[in-house]
């Protein structure tokens, strides 16, 4: 008996439809890290981590995210983290708006997509201030925000990388020899 699949037309469709439901998965188990405790209530890394995937899954164009996905991972985390209603479907769709506009100009090159990954971090963390103002919510610290958007670029590379080794396909070429595209 093989563990092999008899027909190799089936274990095609089945690697496409894994590649297509990815990018939802992904962003669910994004919002499960960021819905740990103290993860999205003083904007540490983790509730960051949310606006990494969706920046990847947008810029990169590899597998397509409906923006009412994103809108509901964040209504998910609002409901989980105690969050006001559609305070971080807000972040996250406008992060996602964001990425879209740039992401022609984020695939040339690393440097401008760090660039891009900050913006869409920045705007994600400002968004986040704006709004706790507007609901009369306690702010988070300056420093602690800075820390939280420089360690989330250090970690993109890592979080992307994951994200492109479990959708890539057997056709192209290995991670190392796509210049500029993580």
């Amino acid at each position: 008996m093989s563990l092999r699949l008899a027909n190799p037309a089936t274990a095609g469709g089945a690697a496409a439809a894994w590649r297509a439901m990815w990018p939802g998965v992904s962003l669910m188990l994004a919002v499960l890290v960021a819905a740990a405790p103290g993860g999205a209530s003083a904007l540490p890394v983790a509730a960051l981590v949310p606006v990494m995937v969706i920046f990847y899954w947008v810029v990169t164009g590899a597998g397509r995210l409906p923006f009412g996905l994103v809108f509901a991972a964040g209504l998910l985390l609002d409901a989980v983290s105690y969050a006001p209603c559609g305070v971080w479907a807000l972040i996250y769709v406008a992060v996602a708006l964001l990425a879209a506009t740039v992401a022609e100009f984020s695939n040339v090159g690393l440097v401008h997509r760090t660039a891009m990954l900050v913006a869409c971090l920045s705007l994600a963390s400002v968004l986040h201030v704006v709004l706790m103002l507007v609901f009369g919510a306690e702010l988070p610290p300056f420093v602690d925000m800075a820390n939280a958007i420089g360690l989330a670029v250090i970690g993109y590379p890592v979080l992307a990388g994951a994200l492109r080794i479990v959708t890539a396909r057997s056709s192209e070429p290995p991670l190392f020899d796509l210049a500029g595209r993580l």
